[in-house]
Order: structure tokens, then C-alpha cells, then sequence
């Protein structure tokens, strides 16, 4: 959320695309409920799996390494 906050003080309201991978933890719509209800988001998409032409800026791989540190995480509490 600070990340998103950061970027909307820098460049505005934003517009967030949700992506679909195939392991996510929730499904899309559910992430999308959650991104919707943050202030600095004026808008969120459900990806259709093909990218936005204009895309500004892409998270893609630093949730990917958030993601696997919180599972880890999960998976170290769980032991």
C-alpha cells in the first residue's frame, strides 16, 4: 500500500491492471476489491492476460519477490 501511495503522490490518481497468475492466493476479483478501496486508486482493471500499450510502470516482479517472502513467511510461522 505505501508503494501505491508513493506512486500516486508522485504521478496522481492511479489506474492499477490485476493480473491472473495461475498460483495467486486470492482470486482476481477479490484482489481487485482490495486495490479499489485504497484512496490513491481511481481505478482498477481485471486483466485479460494481454498488457496495457501504455503502462507506465509494471510491479510485476517486485510483487512476485513480496509474494514468496510472505509465503515463506506463512510457511516459517506454520512450522
Amino acid at each position: 500500500m505505501e508503494r501505491l501511495e508513493a506512486l500516486s503522490a508522485e504521478m496522481g490518481p492511479l489506474t492499477v491492471l490485476v493480473l491472473d497468475p495461475p498460483d495467486a492466493i486470492l482470486p482476481a476479483p477479490a484482489r481487485a476489491a482490495v486495490v479499489a478501496g485504497l484512496a490513491c486508486v481511481e481505478a482498477v482493471l481485471l486483466s485479460d492476460g494481454s498488457p496495457l500499450p501504455d503502462a507506465r510502470l509494471e510491479l510485476e516482479e517486485e510483487e512476485t519477490v513480496l509474494r514468496a517472502g510472505f509465503l515463506q513467511h506463512v510457511l516459517d510461522r506454520e512450522a
